[in-house]
């Protein structure tokens, strides 16, 4: 078998294994989510676990003084978008 073809099984399996592990972890909390989307803002790689675990909880929105985190996820992507300065609790 090709090395190219083992890599993709091997990435595959992977993924299906830390999304198989992520129902032993408790729910993340708001200013973890914060800490994740400040992480993906600049620039950093999130795990495969990471990632699975914030997909479990989307859709996920949190509202403050500050403005709003809208955070969605879709076949193992995360879509995150802030809204600075605006209170969508009042829209």
């Amino acid at each position: 078998m090709a090395l190219g073809s083992l890599q993709r099984r091997t990435a595959r399996l992977e993924r299906v294994f830390a999304v198989d592990s992520v129902a032993q972890y408790l729910p993340l909390t708001a200013d973890e989510m914060q800490a994740l989307a400040d992480r993906k803002a600049n620039g950093d790689k999130w795990t495969d676990v990471e990632t699975a675990r914030v997909i479990r909880q989307c859709p996920y929105i949190h509202c403050s003084v500050d403005g709003s985190l809208s955070i969605h996820g879709s076949k193992g992507e995360v879509y995150i978008k802030r809204i600075i300065g605006v209170d969508t609790t009042l829209v």
